[in-house]
Parts: structure tokens; C-alpha cells; sequence
């Protein structure tokens, strides 16, 4: 008798991992304001925004946000601090930027971006201007509308408003250059924004002359440097920076095309310690000497004329 087969045990499915998955995260709270008080920024159609996103597990995340004509940038909220006690008994900044390490506040989202947006309706109400010249006068200040804050802002107005936001610039640039060297006062705040000035003026095509005119008189070698190679940059401002003490800044002009042709000619003859400044304007004039004979006879010919 043949000893019938043993049935094949079915094997058992393989154990699948469960995934968690997460609960859908509310959308972000937002609410926009307008700078009626701020003219430069109001024109340019500059809002500011409170916005507030929710995270799991996490507090939520606050922004201070920007923006105009489809550009948009954000300034980050570290912390938010409610004081729930009577005005007389409230504490000294000091203590009020430790409180929030060690008694941190936990609150619902939508409480957050209450709290955020009434302050951004008073910065609004105020004007970024006056916040700025408020807190120039206050001096340092460990929380509220302190360095790190007026930072973060002048970056943002810089990114979405170049134009309307280089009168803010040059006035804590000039701010800060009066500052005494024994002061208290630390001049930190042109020197963090200069970067994105930096980046703003390489990148950026579209910058109106106007703006490129005010910061050719910066003390930065490096933003006179920029704004000798931007195509946007006035005819009789390059012929200005022509004279520039730095060879750098008379060798961009040297490559401008827009520089003119009296401007070019006197530097090919910026001197024998500087023939690269010599030959690269000679190598400009000679590009606009043929671009001129290429041009149809019957064409309109471009002439920069000078305010």
C-alpha cells in the first residue's frame, strides 16, 4: 500500500509592514495686510502676511511673510511669547527671551496665528519704517523686532521689492556708518544683508536705473564692482565710476557695452600698471565700432541721453 502524500501546508502570507499613516495636516492660516504707511513699499503693492502652518507632533511653524507681483519671501518666527499677567507687572526682555526655553508655551494653531497676526497688524499699523527707526532708537533688543528680526525683514523686502525697499537699505546703511567705534551698537545688520545684496544685483536683470544710480555710491567695493557690470546701469553713472579707486571696478566698466564711448576711450588710457583695464575697453570699442557698421542704415540708431 502506497502511503498517501502528506497535504502541502499553505504558507502562511508574509507579514507586511503597516505603514502609519499620518493624519492630514490642517492648511495654513493666513491673513494679508497692506503698508499704507510705508509709501515706497505701498506703491510697489508690498503686502505683509501672518502665516501660521500647522505640523504634527510639532509646534506650529510662524512666518512673517511678503509679497508682490507673484514673489513671495518669508521671515521665520522662532518663538512667541504670551504674557497673560497685567501690563505693570510684565517682565524685562532679558527674562522674557529665557522664559520661553524653559516654560514653553503650548498652544492650539489657531491661537498661534492670533497671536502672530495681531502682531503683524501692529507692524502694518506702524509701518516697517517706523518699526525700524523705533528699534534704531530702543538699541539692542534680545526679542521682538531685534537684529535678527530687522535682518530677516530687509533680506525679504530686498528679494520681493528691490527697488522700493533700497530706501529702507541705505537708511540703516547710513544709519550704521555713524555708529562710534566705542559704542554699544554693533553695525551687524547692513553686513548680513549685504550678501543678498550681492546676489540681487548679480542675478537680477531687471533692476531699475534709479536704484543701480543710489548704490553706486556704496562703500562696498564689491556692490560698486556689480553695479559697474549691470547692462541697467546709466551711461553717466559708469562714466562717474570710471574714476573709481578700484581697478575692478574700472575694468567692469572697461567690459560695460552701455558705458559710453567717451567713458571707454579714457580708460584705454588708465595707465601702464593697468593694461587690462586698457585693453578690455578697447575690446568694448571695437564691439561697439562693429555693431554700429552691422546695423541696417535704414535702422533708428540708439542714443543714450544723459539727466
Amino acid at each position: 500500500m502506497v502511503p498517501a502524500k502528506p497535504a502541502k501546508q499553505a504558507r502562511s502570507p508574509k507579514a507586511t509592514k503597516k505603514i502609519p499613516q499620518k493624519p492630514p495636516v490642517t492648511d495654513s492660516w493666513e491673513h494679508w495686510h497692506q503698508l499704507p504707511n510705508d509709501p515706497d513699499l505701498f506703491a510697489a503693492g508690498v503686502e505683509i502676511g501672518a502665516r501660521v502652518t500647522p505640523q504634527l507632533r510639532r509646534r506650529p511653524q510662524l512666518r512673517i511673510a511678503f509679497k508682490t507681483g507673484g514673489k513671495e519671501a518669508t521671515v521665520e518666527c522662532v518663538r512667541l511669547a504670551m504674557y497673560p499677567g497685567p501690563l505693570g507687572s510684565f517682565p524685562l526682555a532679558e527674562e522674557l527671551a529665557r522664559s520661553p526655553a524653559h516654560r514653553p508655551v503650548k498652544l492650539p494653531a489657531e491661537e498661534h496665528f492670533f497671536a502672530l497676526n495681531s502682531y503683524v497688524a501692529g507692524i502694518a499699523e506702524i509701518g516697517i519704517g517706523g518699526m525700524f527707526a523705533l528699534a534704531w532708537e530702543a538699541g539692542s533688543l534680545p526679542v521682538g523686532f531685534n537684529t535678527v528680526m530687522q535682518s530677516q525683514i530687509l533680506r525679504a523686502l530686498l528679494h520681493v521689492a528691490p527697488a522700493a525697499a533700497i530706501n529702507l537699505y541705505l537708511w540703516v546703511s547710513d544709519k550704521e556708518s555713524q555708529v562710534d567705534a566705542d559704542s554699544r551698537r554693533e553695525p551687524v545688520l547692513v553686513g548680513s544683508v549685504k550678501r543678498n545684496l550681492d546676489q540681487i544685483l548679480s542675478k537680477n536683470t531687471t533692476l531699475p536705473p534709479e536704484v543701480l544710480a543710489r548704490l553706486a555710491w556704496d562703500e562696498s567695493r564689491n556692490i560698486r564692482r556689480l553695479v559697474a557690470n549691470h547692462h541697467n546701469t546709466p551711461p553717466e553713472v559708469l562714466a562717474r565710476l570710471a574714476g573709481d579707486a578700484d581697478v575692478n571696478v574700472r575694468l567692469n566698466i572697461a567690459g560695460n557695452k552701455h558705458a559710453s564711448r567717451e567713458t571707454l576711450t579714457c580708460l584705454t588710457g588708465d595707465g601702464e600698471q593697468n593694461a587690462y583695464v586698457q585693453e578690455r575697453a578697447r575690446e568694448t570699442l571695437e564691439g561697439q565700432k562693429k555693431n554700429l557698421e552691422e546695423e541696417p542704415k535704414d535702422a533708428p540708431r540708439k542714443r543714450s541721453v544723459s539727466s
